[in-house]
């Protein structure tokens, strides 16, 4: 007892903040507020706010922009309460307009400690200089959408003119979504969010592919810059995420390409002991000895003058360590200025060998028998989505119904039993898309329904299933999948 009020007595009166919560849950168990417990002096001074104005209030009574602004931090709190465990990460806090160091713990179910610090001036700096160059990252290919959009207003335009905007039009979209994917994979990898998908991998495949993917583009930098590979000659197999390890060796492999101007960029992997040790080397610009702590940092850019497209606004490399610590392995560089870097990761020999024969087999679904045009109901309240669906359908026979809300689509589905299929969109004014199939399947267990959403976070998916839809599409939707999902449902 005397050791603990003497703990207690020290984080009263430490320079760090320290503050004690108890998380609050919506009816379907997840984290949506939190109360504040206990506070120490130092809350005071590295928030801005009150302790009296805090103690025994919800978060949101104290910070009503914390929901739209900074629902990241109650999630990380919330698994953490749940869950047990901690977790330490640097984030900007919007609500508050400041960057904090934070570690929070649980040491009882349902409650959670934070212990935390502002960041030094140089990093704010240096965060405030990222967050600067990402906007610039996303409004300059928001730049060609908008300005090529309204060239294609022109009726003076040729048909090779209209196709060249349209094909701009799609790559400046295409990059802004890479950067919002990487925001929302960092974002994953902060609160501990992201998921492991581990599958025997054959590695020379994956060396293979991310070397196709690089050749030609090395090739025609002027001057051309060498790639190699190196790698064991015997076939290679782990148990791992492929996706993840693909996306490590592309995000370090852009890095060298960016900032190599001439010379060579090589790559491989070797067996050492129970790891695979991997590199990517180049002969580019380097890195000075008091940077290379700094580089794996999201808000880290290693040279602010270099022009020219960084389609991840600078994210690469802290995605690259994110994924590297999940799958168990380590990450660093050794570099010198002027002469090139090498970056190195190892992974656990999990699962390792080499194996003949060993594919995979996707599952394939039984197609329903269906005569006659199918019968397909769109539940989405943004009328330029249900355009999209509706031309992407072109070739489907089908006859199509729309309504914009929860509501209307649980009343279609039971009043028309010939209803198909659903495109059931999550977020609706009113009743939910969760809701409205959760009505449904009360009702009709054998329809088939697909979310379709905007949401891309950890869990969507999951919930849309345990919800009751059959099968999940994250916006923007691909015409290619929507297709595949239906006809591999129907023929």
């Amino acid at each position: 007892m005397a050791d603990l009020q003497t703990g207690n007595n020290f984080l009263q009166t430490a320079p760090l903040g320290y503050a004690r919560h108890q998380i609050v849950l919506d009816e379907e168990g997840r984290a949506v507020d939190y109360v504040f417990l206990e506070l120490n002096d130092a809350f005071e001074t590295l928030t801005g706010l009150k302790k009296g104005a805090c103690l025994n209030k919800r978060a949101t009574e104290v910070l009503p922009g914390i929901v739209r602004e900074d629902s990241a931090w109650i999630e990380s709190f919330g698994e953490i309460a749940l869950h047990g465990g901690e977790k330490v990460f640097e984030r900007f806090f919007a609500t508050l307009g400041r960057w904090f160091h934070v570690h929070v713990y649980s040491t009882e179910k349902g409650f959670f400690t934070t212990l935390f610090t502002a960041l030094s001036k140089e990093k704010q700096q240096a965060q405030k200089a990222f967050l600067a160059n990402l906007s610039h990252e996303i409004r300059t290919p928001m730049n060609g959408i908008l300005g090529f959009a309204e060239l294609l207003k022109d009726p003076r335009i040729t048909s090779d003119q209209q196709m060249n905007f349209i094909g701009i039009i799609e790559k400046s979209g295409a990059r802004i979504l890479h950067i919002i994917n990487d925001l929302v994979d960092l974002s994953k990898i902060e609160a501990g969010q992201m998921e492991v998908n581990r599958k025997h991998t054959d590695l020379g495949e994956q060396m293979n592919f991310v070397y196709g993917l690089f050749k030609p583009q090395l090739d025609n930098k002027k001057p051309p810059v060498a790639l190699e590979l190196s790698m064991p000659q015997q076939s290679v197999w782990i148990d791992t995420d492929r996706n993840k390890l693909k996306t490590i060796l592309v995000n370090l492999l852009k890095n060298a390409e960016t900032y190599t101007k001439a010379g060579s960029v090589s790559f491989g992997f070797e067996i050492k002991g129970d790891v695979l040790e991997f590199f990517v080397r180049d002969t580019g610009i380097g890195i000075s000895k008091d940077k290379l702590d700094e580089i794996f940092d999201s808000y880290y850019r290693n040279d602010p003058d270099v022009v020219g497209p960084r389609e991840n606004g600078g994210l690469g490399l802290a995605i690259a360590k994110g994924y590297v610590e999940l799958l168990g392995g380590r990450i660093w560089a050794e570099s010198e200025p002027g002469k090139g870097s090498c970056f190195w990761f190892t992974l656990p020999l999990r699962g390792a060998g080499s194996t003949e024969g060993l594919r995979e087999k996707d599952g394939q679904l039984t197609g329903r028998v269906k005569k006659g045009p199918l019968k397909i109901l769109i539940a989405e309240d943004d009328l330029p989505s249900v355009e999209i669906i509706q031309y992407m359908l072109e070739g489907i026979d089908h006859e199509l119904i729309h309504v914009e809300t929860g509501e209307d689509a649980v009343a279609a589905c039971r009043n028309m039993a010939d209803i198909d299929l659903v495109l059931m969109d999550i977020r609706m004014p009113g009743m939910n898309g969760y809701e409205a199939t959760r009505e449904i399947r009360t009702f009709n267990k054998d329809l088939v329904i697909i979310a379709q959403t905007a949401h891309a976070l950890y869990g969507d998916k999951e919930k849309a299933l345990a919800a009751g839809c059959d099968d999940y599409l994250s916006k923007p939707i691909k015409r290619q999948a929507l297709r595949d999902k239906i006809l591999s449902r129907f023929s």
